[in-house]
């Protein structure tokens, strides 16, 4: 965060933030729905955690997918903490080398990655819900 600065165009800046609020409201959902789910809340910190772990530190937030070895590549460039990755460094216009133009291919993964969350915990949230009122 030291000497961040946003250097794309004002829409860029805006989807930028539209989507960390969008990933930040699916992860919230996940969460949600996984301490309903448990039986404690112990179990569900114990379930969070691994992923989390595993996930953020395989992505392509620390390190260039070129710089893991060769059998886990495939799964550091294309998972979903990946996909984020790519697509909020195309919309803050990181610098050249760093981050691609924002098209399709750049943020479409990781948008396609929210949506999905955001259909898939939801309603999961909401069936949940609803049988509990039951």
């Amino acid at each position: 965060m030291i000497g961040f600065r946003f250097g794309g165009s004002n829409w860029e800046t805006l989807g930028f933030l539209l989507f960390s609020v969008s990933v930040g409201v699916m992860l919230g959902l996940f969460g949600d729905l996984l301490g309903a789910l448990s039986k404690s809340p112990e179990a569900t910190t114990q379930v969070l955690m691994l992923p989390q772990l595993i996930l953020g530190m395989v992505s392509t937030g620390f390190a260039p997918a070129s710089q893991f070895p060769p059998w886990i590549q495939g799964f550091a460039r294309n998972q979903p903490v990946s996909q984020f990755v790519d697509a909020m460094r195309a919309l803050a216009g990181d610098k050249p080398g760093f981050a691609t133009a924002v098209d399709r291919s750049t943020i479409g993964p990781g948008v396609m990655w929210t949506v999905a969350g955001l259909l898939v915990f939801g309603v999961g949230s909401v069936v949940l819900a609803v049988r509990r009122q039951r």
